[in-house]
């Protein structure tokens, strides 16, 4: 439903249907429970031994993927014969999901684009299993990608942490069609429109990730670039290479240490000290990413003073995501971490940066990684972090060094956010599409496609 056009829905009025004034003659609006068989499935991760041996396809499968097939790696469990006539998945059948912590999570669709034999609905998912004398499965799941469908879904959603669609709000949504041979334009398309879309969108996220790759690549490349220059380390020369004569981090830092355990209780988003999680540190990049904070009230104890970070402080990530690496900036405020990152913090008479750059580089991930590599541990100690030898060459190139990455990161970034600009506005540009297609807005009575061969999935 386009924006401006948008209607209250009043999600306990069963009698309520939404405007329908723009749609042809030939075209009809029905309830979905009229066009397609809807059930919630309870078929859980759970072996039972008097039950039959299943595969699940879940959540993840359903909300990362719009078709599904078999090639997919599903999971293990079992089930009981009526569960499996019910939920086992068929050709055309569209899964979609239930509940989610964001309402715009909510009924994302996939569609099953064949037999899939022991493979059954999992649970936190609906089947809709569409009436092919009514509707094609193809259009009904691309009905079920549109805003029209999904404005019904936010307004039916019901919780405060977690939102959810009861069976009642899913088979009451309301779905316009028009007749099969319209419908059947409609698909091809959609096909058509959409892969163009999606192929520019696929090329963007690649070019992302390649300007990511370039800009580690880049950090790897200046460290090691750096042997070739006058070397110093405290006075004495050194090489580039990992060896005893090169300074551990802990011999350089007034402190190695880490954030406090069980800090949810003083949450507060209130509060503007921020709580730096693991989600914070990023990948192949030392600036922190603080869109997304947690904030607290720290009691007033020797715990909260230990880790609380300052401007120049080195952020390791200890346990998931290990070795990601981030410097924190000078107008941080007052600011914490949690117990699964380390604090390094050296002296004013060493460049953070430096060290930083070094921890991110494909040398220092070696050293970080070493101790967790052959999965002996699941995570690094302080010690392990403390370890890590560090080259130092004169302070000029270190500077040097410094200044041409954080250059070079921001005309990458810039790039980068141009980029994620253009995805946001492919994605926004596929839903109207196929909010307008399946809604009887475009024209289509002379389209035909480009390519005769070209099929659904």
């Amino acid at each position: 439903m386009e924006k401006g056009n948008e209607e209250t829905v009043d999600s306990n009025n069963s009698r309520w249907k939404p405007d329908s004034s723009h749609l042809s003659p030939e075209w009809k609006l029905e309830r979905l429970k009229h066009v397609s068989q809807v059930n919630p499935s309870g078929v859980d991760k759970k072996s039972n031994d008097d039950e039959l041996e299943v595969e699940l396809c879940n959540y993840t499968e359903v909300y990362n993927n719009e078709f599904i097939d078999h090639s997919f790696d599903f999971l293990s469990a079992t089930a009981t014969e009526r569960e499996i006539h019910r939920f086992e998945l068929r050709e055309g059948d569209i899964l979609f999901t239930k509940d989610s912590e964001d309402w715009e999570d909510i009924g994302v669709p996939a569609f099953v684009s064949e037999d899939l034999p022991g493979v059954l609905c999992g649970y936190h998912l609906f089947l809709s299993r569409p009436d092919e004398e009514v509707v094609f499965p193809e259009f009904l799941f691309w009905a079920l990608n549109s805003r029209y469908v999904a404005f019904q879904f936010e307004g039916a959603a019901t919780g405060v942490t977690r939102y959810g669609l009861t069976t009642r709000d899913v088979a009451n949504a309301w779905i316009p069609y028009p007749p099969k041979p319209i419908q059947k334009i409609i698909v091809s398309y959609l096909n058509y429109q959409t892969r163009k879309i999606d192929r520019l969108y696929n090329q963007s996220e690649k070019l992302i990730q390649y300007l990511n790759e370039r800009y580690s690549a880049l950090i790897t490349k200046s460290i090691s670039n750096s042997q070739y220059r006058n070397s110093h380390t405290f006075g004495e020369d050194v090489g580039m290479s990992v060896n005893s004569d090169q300074p551990k981090i802990r011999h350089i830092s007034k402190s190695v240490t880490s954030g406090p355990r069980s800090w949810a209780q003083y949450y507060n988003e209130s509060s503007e000290a921020k709580f730096l999680r693991i989600t914070n540190l990023q990948d192949n990049e030392i600036q922190l990413d603080l869109d997304d904070l947690k904030y607290v009230s720290p009691p007033n104890d020797s715990e909260a003073k230990r880790s609380r970070v300052q401007p120049g402080d080195i952020l390791v990530s200890i346990t998931a995501n290990i070795g990601a690496v981030g410097i924190v900036p000078s107008d941080i405020g007052e600011a914490y971490v949690n117990q699964h990152i380390a604090v390094i913090r050296p002296p004013k008479s060493v460049l953070s940066k430096w060290i930083a750059y070094y921890l991110a580089s494909h040398r220092g991930q070696y050293q970080l990684l070493q101790p967790v590599r052959g999965g002996t541990k699941d995570g690094l100690g302080l010690a392990d972090v403390g370890n890590v030898r560090v080259p130092f060459p004169s302070i000029s190139t270190q500077r040097s060094i410094v200044q041409n990455l954080d250059k070079e990161r921001k005309r990458l970034e810039k790039l980068s956010s141009e980029l994620e600009s253009l995805l946001e506005r492919l994605d926004e540009q596929r839903r109207a599409l196929i909010t307008k297609a399946v809604t009887g807005q475009i024209d289509l009575s002379d389209w035909q496609p480009p390519d005769k061969q070209e099929t659904f999935a």
